[in-house]
C-alpha cells in the first residue's frame, strides 16, 4: 500500500497533517488514480478523470462522480503542500457504498538522463491480472513486482500471461517496435494508460503504423527495439528483457518522445494560463 509523503494529504475534501494519515483497506475496494504534477500543473487530469469514471462503471459503481470535486481535492493538495513536481495518488475506497475520498503525494521516481539514453532493464513474470482496464490495487501483484524488482535491479516487471503473451508493465504499458511499425498489446488486454494513450494518437498522426496485436514472450527477440509508456517514466527506452537485448537507437521512439514531451509543455502552459486567468 503506498504511503504518504509531503507535509499535509485530503480527506474527503479536508486537509490534514500527514502525521495523522492511515488508510482502511481491509475489505474494501480500492479505485485510483496516479496524476504527475508538473510546474503546480496535474497534468493530463481530465484525462485521468475519464478512467477513473470508466473503472467505476467497469466495477458496476453507480455512485454519482463530481468531476470538480475530484480537482478541488488535487488542487487542494498541491497548494496546501507548495509542492510543484512529484506524483499524486487520487483514490476511492469504497465498503458497503460508503466512499473515502484521498489525495496525497507519493513517492516516485522518474529516469535520469542516462537511463532515457541507455534505456532501462526489465524482468518478466508470469500474471493475470484480473479487469486489466480497471486501476484497482492488486496487492500480491505489486508486492511481488516490488519484491522481484529489489532481487534483480530491474526499472519495471513485465507481465506475461497464461497463454505466454506480453501484456504490460506493472505500472506501464509496453511497446515493440519492428521494420518501422508499432506492436502492442489489444486494449482489452491491459490498462489503457494516459501516456499510451497519447502515444498511439501521435504515432497516428506521425503516419507510424500500429499494430494492436500481443506479443508472444518467446518472439521478443524477433524485435529491433522496445519501450515503456507510463506516468513517471514517460516514452522509455527499453535495453533488455530478462536476458534479450533490444536497440536504443531507434528514429520512431526518438521522434515519439519528442512530440509527447511537447504536448507536456503545451499542456502545462495552457492552463498556467488558464490559472493565471482566473485569478483576475
Amino acid at each position: 500500500m503506498e504511503t504518504c509523503v509531503n507535509d499535509y494529504f485530503v480527506l474527503n475534501g479536508r486537509v490534514q497533517e500527514s502525521n495523522y494519515f492511515k488508510k482502511e483497506g481491509n475489505n474494501s475496494i480500492c479505485i485510483y488514480e496516479v496524476v504527475r504534477v508538473i510546474e503546480g500543473i496535474p497534468l493530463f487530469l481530465e484525462d485521468h478523470i475519464d478512467r477513473f469514471k470508466n473503472s467505476l462503471k467497469l466495477k458496476n459503481i453507480s455512485i454519482k462522480l463530481n468531476d470538480e470535486e475530484i480537482k478541488q481535492d488535487i488542487e487542494l493538495l498541491i497548494s496546501k503542500n507548495n509542492v510543484e513536481v512529484g506524483n499524486i495518488r487520487y483514490e476511492w475506497n469504497i465498503k458497503e457504498d460508503v466512499i473515502t475520498r484521498y489525495a496525497y503525494y507519493i513517492k516516485h521516481y522518474y529516469p535520469n538522463e542516462l537511463e532515457y539514453k541507455r534505456g532501462v532493464k526489465l524482468v518478466s513474470y508470469n500474471a493475470l491480472r484480473n479487469d486489466p482496464n480497471i486501476k484497482q490495487y492488486h496487492k500480491d501483484l505489486v508486492e511481488k513486482s516490488n519484491e522481484l524488482i529489489k532481487e534483480t535491479g530491474a526499472y519495471e516487471v513485465l507481465l506475461i500471461n497464461n497463454k505466454g503473451f506480453v501484456t504490460e508493465g506493472n505500472k506501464s504499458n509496453i511497446f515493440f517496435v519492428k521494420n518501422n511499425e508499432i506492436y502492442t498489446a489489444p486494449d482489452n488486454m491491459v490498462l489503457e494508460g494516459i501516456t499510451r494513450k497519447k502515444i498511439i494518437q501521435i504515432a497516428k498522426d506521425l503516419n507510424i503504423k500500429i499494430r494492436f496485436d500481443a506479443v508472444q514472450y518467446n518472439n521478443i527477440n524477433t524485435f529491433d527495439s522496445a519501450f515503456l509508456t507510463g506516468t513517471s517514466p514517460k516514452v522509455l527506452k527499453i535495453c533488455c528483457i530478462d536476458n534479450i537485448n533490444f536497440r536504443t537507437e531507434n528514429e520512431i521512439i526518438e521522434k515519439i518522445s519528442y512530440e509527447y514531451d511537447l504536448q507536456i509543455n503545451k499542456y502545462i502552459s495552457s492552463h498556467k494560463m488558464n490559472k493565471k486567468c482566473t485569478k483576475y
